[in-house]
């Protein structure tokens, strides 16, 4: 008779983690969750550097910003009520100021890049498979 739930059989890894790692935690609001866990207990955390990012095409266009510290192309950028928004990052990247919102992201950008070039994990978390697409031109947004 087949058991009526799933059975996992844990693995134990052969890398150990210690408080003197590095974690970068990047996707969902469960990646926000996970990174203030890890940073109230004193670990190295940089936690969702581009915001809550939730369907992987998103997630993994900003970790291409992070490995090749890219800045996201023109037609990426929009205004909305008065506010210059970038739709590969979080909306918490605004400003009225187009300016002030450039130089927020490539600061956000390079940040990101110089921690991932030493940290030891990387936690990745999806939040859905959908996406949205900006209509005229069909780009996924985040």
């Amino acid at each position: 008779m087949k058991p009526f739930r799933t059975t996992l059989n844990a693995v134990v890894l052969k890398c150990t983690l210690n408080y003197t790692d590095s974690f970068l935690t990047i996707g969902s609001c469960f990646s926000d969750a996970i990174g203030k866990s890890l940073a109230a207990h004193k670990i190295h955390t940089c936690i969702n550097p581009f915001g809550t990012l939730y369907n992987p095409h998103a997630i993994h266009k900003a970790i291409g910003y992070m490995i090749d510290n890219s800045f996201p192309d023109a037609d990426t950028f929009t205004t909305s009520q008065g506010l210059h928004l970038n739709f590969d990052f979080h909306s918490r990247f605004s400003s009225p100021d187009k300016k002030e919102l450039d130089t927020m992201l490539r600061s956000t950008v390079q940040s990101a890049h110089d921690f991932l070039k030493n940290a030891s994990v990387l936690i990745l978390t999806y939040g859905t498979s959908f996406v949205y697409a900006q209509e005229g031109s069909g780009n996924i947004v985040a």
